[in-house]
């Protein structure tokens, strides 16, 4: 994917960003406004396990893009 799509905006989709949402996610780290607009890879405007799950997805090859990028 060539969209840049990270949480930790590192540049780079992989197991840290899922860490860092889950981190959010349980209240223990709060994202700046651009990590939050990144982390929304499903594009509902909210940033939830569900878009956990792609991130999981997209880093295991099960999909080669998010769904904000269709």
């Amino acid at each position: 994917s060539e969209m840049c799509i990270r949480a930790d905006l590192d540049g780079r989709v992989d197991t840290k960003d899922i860490v860092l949402l889950k981190k959010y996610l349980n209240g223990n780290v709060t994202l700046t406004v651009q990590q939050l607009v990144l982390a929304n890879v499903n594009g509902d405007n909210y940033v939830d396990e569900e878009d956990c799950k792609l991130i999981q997805q997209y880093i295991t090859g099960i999909i080669d893009k998010f769904p904000v990028e269709r």
